[in-house]
């Protein structure tokens, strides 16, 4: 029979998309205080040119930073911290829809995970209303994405930097 063995170290990450350079500041202090320290990001990228997901709730001219926090660590926590990002953009909400997006993850030496409190095909139960997605997997040396990543995450951009963060933290 199989025994429960320890998390394997993860790093974790967030993905920030905002219209204003004020809500994205605002943010990145929010998340480095749960969190800790942004050690690398990528961006801004022009997130409309991705997508119109967020057009009617946040407007046009919408930017995209990719943070990464910290170092490896075991950790089960994805629920917590989505929960906590909500917060996050709740409170710097400046009432009619939400002036932030984020997106928290963590990836491992296998695979980028995001969390989301919506349901879907790559999505499972995490606790507490909250589905982790395994958004990209580690396969012959590279970042791939799945036929439902979301294009951004599936650029080849997001996935060099990821690929380099991987090298740095020697998952």
């Amino acid at each position: 029979m199989a025994q429960p063995l320890p998390y394997q170290p993860a790093v974790f990450i967030a993905a920030v998309t905002a219209r204003e350079e004020r809500a994205y500041s605002n943010a990145v202090d929010a998340l480095e205080s749960l969190l800790g320290t942004v050690v690398a990001r990528l961006g801004p990228i022009d997130f409309d040119s991705f997508t119109s997901y967020y057009a009617q709730e946040m407007g046009r001219g919408l930017r995209k930073w990719f943070l990464c926090f910290g170092h490896a660590r075991p950790d089960s926590s994805l629920a917590r911290i989505k929960l906590a990002t909500n917060d996050i953009e709740h409170r710097l909400s400046s009432g009619e829809g939400r002036d932030v997006n984020i997106d928290p993850g963590m990836f491992d030496r296998y695979k980028l995970m995001l969390a989301s409190c919506k349901n879907g095909p790559m999505r499972v139960p995490v606790g507490e209303g909250v589905y982790a997605e395994v958004t990209l997997q580690w396969i012959d040396g590279k970042y791939e994405p799945h036929r439902l990543t979301y294009a951004d995450w599936a650029s080849e951009e997001v996935r060099n930097w990821l690929a380099e963060l991987r090298d740095e933290f020697e998952l």
